[in-house]
């Protein structure tokens, strides 16, 4: 089984609290949970199987808080890495920051910088699970 790295990063970009997403070891195709507090956990293919599956990196492990910090280095004027820096110390949340870097012109970097982590994170991800993979 090999997977696309781009559908790792797809799932990595839609992930949130309550969605988590699961590759199937023998096919490679991903599955969807939905996973809402209150909401009766319904019987699926991974609760079902879950040895068929691996789940794949949750928004709490692909860490955008401390992923937005290393981006800091990468911003050219002095000025706006300084005010930036300010932000982040100030506990703003990644919407806000995201926010700042609209204002600033950098939001495009910022993605940019974040699809190539993701990208990181993908590949070990997929070393660590023993998963094949193509770019």
């Amino acid at each position: 089984m090999t997977v696309q790295i781009e559908e790792l990063l797809k799932a990595f970009e839609l992930n949130n609290p309550y969605l988590k997403f699961y590759l199937n070891k023998n096919d490679g195709h991903m599955a969807l949970v939905t996973e809402i507090p209150g909401d009766d956990k319904a019987e699926n293919e991974v609760t079902a199987h879950p040895d068929a599956y691996i789940k794949l990196p949750t928004q709490a492990d692909l860490d955008l808080p401390e992923m937005i910090k290393g981006f800091v280095p990468m911003m050219k004027d002095p000025k706006q890495r300084a005010a930036f820096q300010q932000s982040i110390e100030a506990g703003k949340t990644v919407t806000q920051l995201e926010r700042e870097l609209k204002d600033m012109g950098l939001v495009q970097f910022w993605y940019t910088f974040q699809r190539m982590e993701f990208r990181k994170i993908a590949k070990k991800w997929c070393e660590d699970n023993h998963v094949a993979y193509e770019e």
